[in-house]
């Protein structure tokens, strides 16, 4: 059995690629798509899997935010294209009659969620909407199970589009839509990744304990690009991580410096590894936090998993 999880660079957004041999069949996930001008990087992925002869098992968009869906919006608007190897997809998102249409919704997205929903539509992919804490799927002999959102914030999140008729564009901490952001537990083989999109960090910490995820957390995307509004000692203490990784690029700025201050005091005694898609920005001589660029070196967990940042060509 085997694990290549790829944090392709999308620049500021995310699109992960989870690839796992399960019994002599090969399994891919793929996590969110990065947003418009990383469409290379997101076609590259799927003629990467297509050409393998391999299936699109799950294909999650964590919420509606241009960094994570624009790209795939793009590449789904090919209506001469094929999609029949892409089996699932997942995407919190909202019926398009109820929607008050103003110019701002494109702040968060919210008209290439319609359009992405479209295409995906068009092009017969099955869709599951609804993804709240507590829903499970098997991948192979894989797990998945979700703990953001809850049923409040996926709540909170469709009566903000249903029942207002202009959006502002909210902080981190607040935002609709990364409350509304899937995250999941992968489980397989003994080991556990959570993954977090842009989930808020009090969501995070309410979906764990009440799914009985009581199996250490391997390996913790830091969520939000690792923003320190979606963070905290306790969530770091439920995931007893020593192992994380961001998706970014820098900007906004994200990660925060706050951020490894925080990783760093936790567990003091440990040495953390923080693992970038890009070059991280800070001092590095922090006492208890190793840091390994991705995208020049290839880190490989416990003999188990190789953790890398491809670059895909479109």
């Amino acid at each position: 059995m085997s694990i290549i999880l790829n944090v392709l660079p999308v620049g500021a957004g995310d699109c992960i690629h989870l690839r796992f041999v399960d019994n002599d069949s090969a399994r891919n996930i793929i996590i969110d798509s990065g947003p418009s001008n990383k469409k290379a990087i997101f076609r590259g992925l799927l003629n990467h899997i297509k050409s393998s002869n391999e299936k699109v098992d799950l294909l999650c968009f964590t919420h509606i935010d241009n960094d994570h869906i624009r790209a795939a919006s793009l590449v789904f608007a090919d209506y001469e294209e094929s999609f029949d190897y892409i089996n699932e997809v997942w995407i919190n998102t909202v019926i398009p009659d109820k929607i008050n249409h103003n110019p701002d919704y494109t702040l968060m997205s919210i008209d290439e969620a319609l359009d992405l929903s479209r295409h995906l539509l068009y092009h017969k992919i099955p869709i599951k909407t609804d993804i709240i804490k507590g829903y499970t799927k098997k991948v192979g002999s894989a797990e998945l199970k979700v703990v953001s959102p809850t049923e409040e914030s996926h709540k909170n999140y469709l009566e903000y589009w249903t029942n207002n008729s202009k959006n502002t564009l909210m902080s981190a901490d607040t935002s609709k839509s990364n409350g509304d952001s899937i995250a999941f537990v992968f489980s397989f083989d003994n080991t556990s990744i959570l993954f977090t999109g842009d989930s808020h960090n009090s969501v995070l910490i309410d979906g764990l304990d009440p799914l009985g995820v009581n199996e250490n957390i391997k390996i913790l995307q830091l969520p939000h690009h690792g923003s320190i509004r979606n963070i905290s000692a306790e969530l770091l203490e439920k995931t007893n991580s020593e192992t994380f990784f961001i998706s970014s690029n820098g900007a906004y700025p994200h990660p925060s410096p706050e951020t490894f201050e925080l990783i760093d005091k936790y567990k003091p005694d440990v040495e953390k590894t923080i693992l970038g898609n890009f070059t991280l920005p800070f001092d590095k001589n922090i006492d208890n936090i190793q840091f390994i660029n991705i995208t020049e070196n290839e880190y490989i967990f416990k003999n188990k998993i190789t953790i890398k940042s491809e670059k895909y060509n479109g």
